[in-house]
């Protein structure tokens, strides 16, 4: 059993390596999406600047009058930002492609927010290797495939892990060649291996359909979530939605900011669910940013008809509302955060020391032949 295993642990590596590679270095740059888009963009997230209320409408006039085919997902106030943020899809763009645009209200300006193009290529890149469907399935096998060389590699190491379970995080620099790689090779590989459990899990999540289905059946959630956690399959694709009074949305919004609601970040959804506006928000307390609060205006009545936070939500759907940033290391924080960033860059060292630990068998092995 071990010798199959060990074929299959560098069977998947040797030829997975450059897919691994990829998928890991650019999953690396997405760690820290929201830190870099905020650092291009200075003069729009900047907390000294006084920012002024903005109305929906307005704003949906301005980006009308710039992009007249666009159409706006949501407008969102951002305590870091000094101008309100709208995500607006173009013609001819994917749901998925669509970007975010800081609108100053004074001069009617719409400004695409910096980084937000390269971001998209990452994560296209990063899920579908910019292939479409082949694409993704690739990045789907990989992901299996990770998982399998993850446990795996557990698996050949369980003898020492037995035996010497903290000698097995050690590495010893006096060792050479073979011996050396070997050992630096496993004892990265255990101190990475929570991160690269958690990375692959949850990246299966949205590879089959059938671990999302699976994962949003055990969890009691009914609808499948979107990439994001807090957006829903669009229902009645390609029909012709239906003219919303914008002044729905302004009301809604007002109704919002004169509730009392302590928010830090507040996006306002531009669709309509009967005489309901929906709007999700993050507060000082929320346990990571995608812990979105729901709230439900009535734009008839002119009052919050629902209030459901995140924290009183089943375990199940707080899991699938957060698989982002369980993928991302977000979910425990800042630690979690760069412990994935570090171990998307370390599947380089793995990819390196696993194909000179081939090659140096290859040569063994040749040699072996040789004397023969």
């Amino acid at each position: 059993m071990r010798k199959i295993w060990f074929q299959i642990h560098w069977f998947l590596g040797i030829f997975l390596f450059l897919f691994l590679s990829l998928a890991a270095l650019s999953g690396a740059v997405l760690s820290f999406e929201k830190e870099i888009i905020t650092a291009l963009n200075p003069k729009i997230y900047n907390k000294t600047e006084e920012k002024k209320p903005f109305v929906p409408s307005e704003i949906l006039e301005i980006i009308k009058q710039r992009y007249p085919k666009g159409r706006v997902m949501l407008i969102m106030e951002d305590k870091e930002a000094i101008f309100p943020i709208a995500r607006i899809m173009q013609p001819g763009q994917k749901g998925h492609e669509s970007m975010f645009y800081a609108i100053n209200p004074e001069i009617k300006e719409v400004t695409l927010l910096k980084g937000e193009k390269m971001f998209k290529f990452m994560d296209d890149f990063h899920r579908r290797l910019s292939a479409n469907v082949i694409g993704k399935e690739i990045v789907a096998f990989t992901t299996l495939a990770l998982l399998v060389l993850t446990l795996s590699g557990v698996y050949l190491y369980w003898g020492r892990l037995r035996h010497r379970f903290f000698a097995s995080f050690k590495i010893d620099f006096r060792k050479k060649g073979r011996a050396f790689l070997y050992q630096f090779h496993s004892a990265i590989g255990m101190w990475l291996l929570p991160w690269y459990l958690l990375m692959t899990l949850s990246g299966l999540y949205w590879s089959y359909g059938w671990v999302t289905n699976t994962f949003n059946f055990i969890a009691g959630v009914e609808v499948a979530m979107k990439h994001g956690g807090h957006g829903k399959k669009m229902q009645n694709k390609g029909k012709e939605e239906p003219q919303i009074p914008v002044q729905r949305f302004d009301e809604a919004w007002q109704v919002f900011v004169n509730s009392g609601i302590a928010y830090e970040k507040a996006m306002i959804m531009l669709f309509v669910k009967g005489k309901m506006v929906s709007i999700n928000y993050l507060d000082a307390t929320s346990s990571h940013p995608e812990a979105y609060n729901a709230v439900m205006v009535d734009t008839r009545e002119k009052k919050v008809a629902m209030h459901k936070k995140f924290e009183d939500l089943p375990l199940g759907e707080q899991l699938a509302k957060s698989m982002v940033v369980l993928h991302s290391g977000e979910y425990f924080g800042r630690v979690g955060q760069i412990s994935v960033f570090i171990a998307s860059l370390g599947m380089g060292v793995f990819v390196i020391t696993g194909w000179m630990l081939y090659l140096d068998r290859r040569k063994k092995k040749k040699r072996k032949m040789e004397k023969i």
